[in-house]
């Protein structure tokens, strides 16, 4: 029998021990309460990318579907980037010259390859100081209102500063080039240039600026772009025809898609818009058919500027999404209401052909101008010549756009829609509210550090480093957060929280140049010459042509003292391109210093030619 004094001891023992537990307990629940939230990266959004063997071309849709394809070959869709020679650029001169207004004029040739494309830079009393001359690869453009050219240099291509403009009949500068400005022949071509001006590339993960061999695998949008790959349909209808009246599952048509999922197909390439983002996990070319366009780019817009009152090349769809009539038909205006996909009208009967798509909602007397009036000034009685007139373009030359806000009158302003705005930046349609909230971090922050750095402001640094720091838990991989957390941190005066971002980001893309280029930079910033020229070699083996990386690695040199290995690249990167005029002054500066007053003398003589001093 226990006594007293153990049942005590055990009662007490057991008392004490069911306290203790639940002093842990609490203590736990608390704990857990307070401590952060565990963060698991997130998986990548993007669909598994068909193989490239899944694609036949759109000559093999022409077999079955011939009558279409006759249609669609004159649609400028199917003629968005040709390879050279192109029958379509006998109608321009063999030869050709004009002078914009500066040191540069510039001269097209035909050759039995399509054209070469020169740059003459001469001093102010007309000498010649130097020239370039480049073999053109592509014609890129419906040539509707005209068309761009561009070179290709072993992996990548660049848009050539000449350009044909179908209205004027002539050569000239290409939009956005200015008289002796510094892109040259150096404007890149990327993704996003690419992916909505080719049917498919080769492109590369990790970068948006390199492609595989060949580069272009489809030349001009193609079936397979909007109705996705086409082998298995191909195979399937070979061995039997589809069950009458209901959808073909090996083929994406889109009149079985969802109204969303139908504008996406559009929206991919005609939501035109400086900050697209790519998801996680995405690039410009991870869209396909039967997406939505938000499970792949999440787009900001500029609305002040492009829906209430245009004054620039903004996007057709932002228009329409702001107009009137798509607000008022329940937003079931769409593209595909007035645009064929698969063919565009006569010049003679597009007037009538856009006037009966507007009297699928409006009935013919509607208008408040009576028809006899109408008919003085536009004798088809046209309505997109009153309701969509043609908006000169002002920083694009020769060209005008079509206004698709649809308005009342000429020159009317609009109500932008009510989408939500943030540091300037506005979510496409309510694109915001399909976001989990680790990815609305991401999306703004990227897009704000590219907003800043675009426009050369930076008030909302602080900001962007909070958003892209909260973002980057769940994507501890992506280069996009990693890339623009760098960049933001090294204008906040950060360059050892920049460099770990950095490393992290070059170990899991070690190609991916930017990284690359901001880790020279940040390197340079703190003093580590020689850390840095390592990374300047490999981005010279990424990019052979690349004359302002030579200039870098050159005044890395001379921090170290290496005057002699330093001068030699920077010659280089003159001979690559003689306008470097940065190049030019660091020579003479480097040659006097050296004691070399004679070669400094070349230099000398081409800044003063150049520069009329």
């Amino acid at each position: 029998m226990n006594s007293v004094p153990t049942i005590r001891r055990r009662l007490f023992v057991a008392v004490f021990l069911l306290i203790s537990s639940g002093a842990v307990v609490v203590w736990y629940v608390a704990h857990r309460r307070n401590a952060p939230e565990e963060i698991k990266p997130a998986a990548s959004r993007e669909r598994p990318r068909p193989p490239a063997s899944a694609y036949v071309g759109s000559a093999r849709c022409a077999d079955c579907h011939d009558e279409i394809h006759a249609h669609y070959a004159q649609h400028p869709m199917a003629q968005t980037l040709a390879a050279l020679p192109d029958p379509r650029e006998a109608d321009k001169p063999d030869h050709a010259s004009f002078d914009p207004g500066g040191r540069c004029v510039y001269e097209v040739a035909r050759t039995e390859s399509g054209w070469e494309h020169t740059e003459i830079v001469r001093a102010a009393d007309g000498r010649e100081l130097a020239r370039r001359t480049f073999p053109i690869r592509y014609a890129i453009g419906s040539g509707i209102r005209g068309r761009s050219y561009l070179i290709q240099r072993n992996d990548r291509l660049f848009q050539s500063p000449i350009s044909w403009f179908t209205s004027i009949g002539e050569f000239a500068l290409s939009p956005g080039y200015h008289p002796d400005g510094p892109l040259g022949f150096r404007r890149t071509v990327d993704d996003g240039c690419l992916s909505c001006h080719s049917g498919r590339a080769a492109d590369r993960r990790g970068t948006d600026q390199r492609f595989g061999k060949p580069i272009v695998l489809e030349a001009a949008i193609g079936c397979e772009r909007c109705h996705g790959p086409g082998r298995r349909h191909v195979v399937a209808r070979e061995a039997s025809d589809p069950e009458p009246g209901k959808p073909d599952p090996t083929i994406v048509n889109p009149k079985y898609l969802t109204r969303s999922q139908q504008e996406a197909i559009c929206y991919q390439c005609h939501l035109s818009s400086g900050l697209r983002i790519a998801r996680y996990g995405c690039n410009e070319w991870s869209f396909q058919p039967g997406q939505e366009l938000e499970d792949v780019l999440t787009v900001f817009i500029e609305v002040e500027e492009g829906i209430s009152k245009p004054s620039k090349v903004v996007s057709h769809v932002s228009q329409m999404l702001a107009s009137r009539c798509y607000i008022e038909s329940g937003e079931k205006l769409q593209c595909a209401t007035c645009h064929d996909a698969h063919a565009v009208p006569q010049a003679s009967e597009k007037a009538r052909w856009y006037r009966s798509r507007c009297l699928t909602c409006h009935t013919a007397d509607a208008c408040s101008v009576e028809e006899p009036v109408r008919r003085t000034t536009h004798p088809d009685d046209n309505c997109t010549a009153c309701h969509m007139p043609k908006l000169t373009e002002q920083d694009v030359a020769h060209v005008a756009q079509t206004d698709h806000r649809i308005v009342r009158r000429k020159g009317q302003n609009v109500e932008v829609p009510p989408w939500r705005t943030e540091f300037g930046l506005t979510f496409f349609n309510h694109a915001d509210q399909r976001l989990p909230q680790w990815e609305l971090d991401r999306a703004l922050g990227v897009a704000l550090s590219l907003k800043m750095h675009r426009e050369s402001r930076f008030d909302h640094l602080r900001e962007a480093e909070v958003l892209l720091e909260r973002a980057l838990p769940h994507v501890p991989d992506d280069h996009y957060v990693l890339e623009e957390l760098a960049r933001v941190k090294a204008r906040l005066g950060d360059p050892h929280g920049a460099l770990e971002l950095l490393r992290r980001g070059l170990k899991r893309y070690p190609d991916n140049e930017y990284l690359i280029s901001s880790m020279i930079m940040t390197l340079h910033d703190v003093g580590m010459f020689f850390e840095a020229l390592p990374y300047c070699e490999q981005l010279k083996q990424l990019d052979p042509t690349n004359d302002a990386i030579r200039l870098s690695q050159a005044m890395l040199l001379h921090g170290l003292n290496r005057i002699d290995d330093a001068l030699p690249l920077a010659e280089e990167a003159v001979k690559l391109n003689p306008r470097n005029l940065q190049a030019r002054q660091w020579l003479v500066r480097t040659y006097l210093e050296a004691g070399r007053p004679a070669d400094a003398q070349r230099h000398i003589e081409f800044l003063r030619g150049f520069l009329g001093r």
